[in-house]
């Protein structure tokens, strides 16, 4: 699934209206987390969400509003409502978010960001903003990589932001101002990269989860039959060949989530061998608790890993929901996927979650 600003620089380039709407402040409770993005058209919502409800559909009505007018804007929604309200939310907090209706104009910036993205290198997007005349609001933005955020918050501009940009890079910054400009700072990273090891029915099913959840999904089997675009559509790149030697030569750093799903315990053993001695944020397999066992003991006695190493080794794969079916099996996978993404750095999904921004 594609980011919501691969999305955004899509409409630029084909000249389509586009607002795009950023939750910017969060106060008590919110159905969304800050940094939450949305991108309207004329026609109303065309990807990303602000956590739906009533929240979006306010968004929803003011980007149109923003997009007919070209004029920014801030939106103020309170969502202290009560069982009474027939229309008011029950979050219990309130939320600001920020109507950009001409991204258009930071094309250079959003371009130069999916740049670095691509290359594996994150950074923190700078959005200020300024009262204009009337009701619009001046938007600047700017895109910094991680390495020159030092340098670049001694810059005249910056200067006053430099605590909570520097905060960015563990959360989300909401709006802070400063000298007559408000500014929101947001750490960006490269998609994380889920590795999937066999195209077969669990391979196929986990696919679309994978991209829907925002992974940059890789398959590799050396079945052509199987690993093949019309029975995986969804990935965004598909590898025919040996398993084992394709992710010995693969990088695994802690953007890689690896799932091990292959035909057979031998050709899973080969693909956990690659893998465990690498920084990878997730490895995975599938196997019955005897089959893990047995494993173990022979890695063990071959020191093709250590009693450590071995435990990195979320396996059996999936979180424990009784699951069965192929479609069942891919969705306890997927949950301990997104699981191990929002932990602190340990063995993959299990410690205690870390949830919101």
């Amino acid at each position: 699934m594609k980011s919501i600003y691969a999305t955004l620089l899509e409409r630029i380039e084909r000249k389509k209206p586009v607002a795009l709407a950023t939750l910017v402040g969060v106060e008590g409770s919110a159905p969304q987390v800050l940094g939450a993005s949305a991108l309207f058209g004329p026609s109303g919502l065309i990807t990303g969400t602000l956590g739906g409800g009533l929240l979006e559909a306010r968004a929803e009505k003011e980007s149109l509003k923003a997009l007919r007018a070209k004029q920014n804007r801030v939106l103020d929604l309170d969502l202290r409502g009560s069982f009474d309200s027939a229309e008011g939310a029950l979050c219990g907090g309130a939320v600001k978010v920020l109507i950009d209706a001409a991204p258009a104009k930071h094309r250079p910036v959003f371009h130069k960001m999916e740049a670095a993205l691509a290359r594996v290198q994150d950074g923190v997007l700078l959005t200020t903003i300024k009262a204009g005349r009337g009701e619009g609001l001046l938007l600047t933005r700017r895109w910094v990589l991680r390495r020159d955020l030092e340098r670049e918050t001694r810059t005249k501009t910056l200067a006053a932001f430099r605590r909570p940009i520097r905060n960015s890079l563990r959360r989300p910054v909401s709006l802070t101002s400063a000298g007559g400009l408000s500014l929101f700072a947001e750490h960006l990273e490269p998609r994380p990269r889920l590795i999937i090891a066999g195209a077969g029915h669990i391979g196929q099913a986990l696919c679309p989860l994978g991209s829907r959840l925002g992974f940059e999904v890789t398959v590799v089997d050396d079945r052509p039959e199987l690993a093949s675009k019309r029975r995986l559509p969804d990935a965004d790149r598909i590898v025919v060949g040996n398993i084992g030697r394709f992710l010995a030569r693969l990088p695994l750093g802690r953007d890689a989530y690896v799932v091990i799903v292959t035909r057979g315990h031998k050709d899973d053993a080969e693909a956990a061998r690659t893998c465990l001695k690498r920084p990878a944020a997730y490895i995975g397999m599938i196997g019955s608790r005897r089959k893990i066992e047995l494993m173990r003991a022979n890695f063990l006695a071959k020191r093709w890993a250590s009693s450590r190493e071995f435990d990195r080794l979320a396996a059996p794969i999936g979180l424990p929901i009784r699951s069965q079916t192929v479609e069942e099996i891919a969705v306890s996978i997927a949950a301990e996927l997104v699981l191990a993404r929002r932990t602190a750095p340990g063995r993959s999904g299990r410690k205690e979650p870390w949830f919101g921004p």
